[in-house]
């Protein structure tokens, strides 16, 4: 289909710095004129039947009804189970505007930061893929879907971002359809967003605002400003006991 791989939501975010978890869901961006012949293209095989998209997972997201979800039906316990196929129209972000970032797999068994100039802080730089690396950790499985021809890529934190805070808009436009539904799917994503990424630090902040598209920049702004860290817990051991500061 000459279409690339693109991943997005948790298993995207992994290879953000975002310590997630894709759950055995392989999200993919796909463009809106090709959703179709992938999906047939994928039942043909044989491999895959078409389920329901998994809501109480996506935080009763109603519009991700509108996301095909096909399950592996021969999978294995340690790969993933469904392809879950994201349009342009739904995740609001285009192929070709996502300025992909190349990834060496689909799979990020460990959470690593691999746009790295956003490693302006200790926190966030001891956590880079150039970092992870050099302290041994594993990052991606033996055999990698790259290795296979196919390479593998994610959104760049700004689009992402722009993608998620554009979906946020869109539920508070169209709020008569999220009526009674617990959780919040975007808002979820922006506040991992600030939490892993440290927005509320001044470099952090000062490097991703500029990159937003503007109709975003005082949304985001906003929620960095409104979130508080909690403060980090450590257990010190007395001889009474185990004290938390």
């Amino acid at each position: 289909h000459d279409h690339p791989v693109i991943l997005v939501e948790e298993g995207a975010m992994r290879w953000m710095g975002l310590r997630t978890c894709p759950e055995q869901n392989l999200d993919l961006l796909v463009r809106d004129s090709q959703a179709h012949s992938i999906m047939t293209a994928l039942l043909a095989t044989s491999c895959f039947e078409l389920i329901d998209q998994n809501i109480a997972y996506r935080l009763n997201g109603s519009h991700t009804k509108q996301v095909p979800c096909l399950r592996d039906i021969n999978h294995k316990t340690d790969t993933f189970s469904c392809v879950n196929l994201w349009t342009e129209a739904v995740y609001m972000l285009r192929v070709e505007g996502s300025e992909p970032v190349a990834v060496m797999d689909i799979n990020a068994w460990n959470v690593n930061l691999v746009e790295e100039r956003f490693s302006t802080i200790p926190e966030t730089a001891c956590i880079t893929f150039t970092a992870r690396t050099e302290k041994g950790t594993r990052i991606v499985p033996e055999v990698l879907s790259s290795a296979r021809g196919v390479p593998i890529f994610v959104p760049s934190i700004p689009r992402i971002c722009d993608a998620v805070l554009d979906q946020l808009r869109y539920r508070t436009t169209h709020a008569e359809n999220f009526q009674g539904k617990v959780g919040n799917r975007p808002s979820y994503h922006l506040s991992n967003m600030i939490r892993y990424l440290y927005l509320e630090r001044l470099s952090q902040r000062e490097l991703l605002l500029p990159l937003l598209a503007e109709r975003n920049r005082a949304e985001m702004e906003r929620r960095i400003n409104k979130f508080k860290r909690k403060p980090t817990l450590a257990m010190i051991k007395k001889r009474w006991g185990i004290k938390s500061i």
